[in-house]
């Protein structure tokens, strides 16, 4: 393992709450030195790395940091197009840079740009050999922190099972095609997840990542013509799903994403009582208050529950996280209808920054307008 290169300048003290967009890392390989697109399982590792890193910096606190659903729609932008970016995700910072294959090891150079000043505050460049390449987020993060003068996070790098490094990479490239959400992307990132849980048995990342995609199979309803998932049948995919979230846990207890699987799959099967789903639900939140996707999905759960005003604070904060998530926005929205908070809707309606969904809005508009509030 090399040593990590670069200046670190001294801590800088924000003058508010940083809010961070981790923008898509460019891969750096031989096939785009002259100026080409990245493609393939390469452009896939790096962008799979860019999201660990916004993970790694999601659980760290004093900061606030904009989930990939909503910064990676703006790619690797040129400087005059920044202050869009800071406008429409209401962020302070940028992190970005490149990946680069050096024979054995793995070069990640991140920069920092603070967009009030338009200035590269940081930059450092991290090189890991192939079997510490899993440490390379947890390192970026907790300088990016540093560097903003927020709180050292904990170490639990000690503690974590070293994956497989060919597990690693087959993990990356599934959560970049996992966020794809179509149905030709989710059964790559399956078989790329399965292959990662094959490689390395106690890879709990990997385990809960598999759990989480079979979930998602559901939500994008594919067609008999669609490429093959080879298990159809819900309740056995609901029971596969479990298998992993609970191979997931055993390997790790505190995998978040691995019990918002399980809680998912409990509530949906009824193997648990409403108030014990609630209280479930509501703990995920409070474990993961960084992560966009978590407190979404527990705000989901709330909201089936007829848990109007608890579900609320949820999707606000998680709207805050993705701005641009239509599905964050429409439930909040749904939400504060149900809560009989008209004003509230009205204004959220007047001022939703997700383009490019009108009807969908439109038929929303029109609850409001014939919905009879107390």
């Amino acid at each position: 393992q090399g040593p990590d290169e670069g200046a670190s300048p001294a801590d800088v003290v924000p003058t508010k709450e940083p809010v961070i967009a981790v923008l898509p890392l460019e891969w750096r390989g031989p096939e785009n030195r002259a100026g080409g697109q990245a493609s393939g399982p390469e452009a896939y590792l790096a962008e799979g790395l860019a999201e660990e890193i916004l993970s790694a910096l999601a659980n760290h606190e004093g900061v606030d940091v904009i989930a990939a659903n909503s910064s990676f729609r703006f790619g690797r932008l040129p400087a005059v197009d920044r202050e869009r970016l800071a406008r429409e995700l209401g962020i302070t910072h940028i992190v970005e840079g490149s990946v680069r294959q050096v024979t054995e090891e793995l070069r990640i150079a991140v920069h920092l740009v603070d967009l009030q000043s338009g200035l590269t505050t940081w930059s450092e460049v991290f090189q890991r050999d192939s079997h510490a390449i899993f440490t390379l987020p947890d390192a970026v993060a907790s300088s990016v922190v540093r560097v903003l003068g927020g709180p050292a996070g904990p170490n639990t790098l000690a503690a974590r099972h070293a994956p497989d490094p060919q597990a690693y990479r087959h993990y990356l490239q599934g959560q970049a095609m996992l966020r794809e959400g179509t149905a030709a992307a989710l059964q790559r990132s399956i078989d790329l997840f399965e292959e990662a849980t094959r490689l390395d048995a106690n890879f709990g990342d990997a385990w809960a990542a598999l759990a989480l995609a079979r979930l998602y199979v559901a939500m994008v309803q594919p067609g008999a013509t669609a490429t093959g998932f080879r298990n159809r049948d819900p309740v056995k995919r609901l029971a596969a799903a479990r298998a992993e979230a609970e191979q997931a846990l055993r390997v790790d207890p505190d995998l978040v994403h691995a019990r918002l699987a399980l809680t998912i799959i409990d509530y949906r099967a009824r193997l648990i009582p409403l108030a014990q789903a609630e209280r479930r639900f509501l703990a995920l939140a409070e474990q993961a208050p960084g992560h966009a996707e978590v407190l979404m999905r527990a705000g989901m759960m709330l909201l089936e529950l007829g848990l109007y005003d608890a579900s609320i604070p949820l999707f606000e904060r998680a709207t805050r996280l993705d701005p641009l998530s239509l599905q964050a926005n429409c439930f909040l929205l749904q939400a504060l209808q149900q809560a009989g908070r008209r004003s509230a809707a009205e204004t959220l309606l007047a001022e939703l920054p997700v383009p490019g969904y009108g009807g969908t809005f439109i038929r929303l508009e029109q609850l409001l307008e014939t919905r009879d509030y107390d």
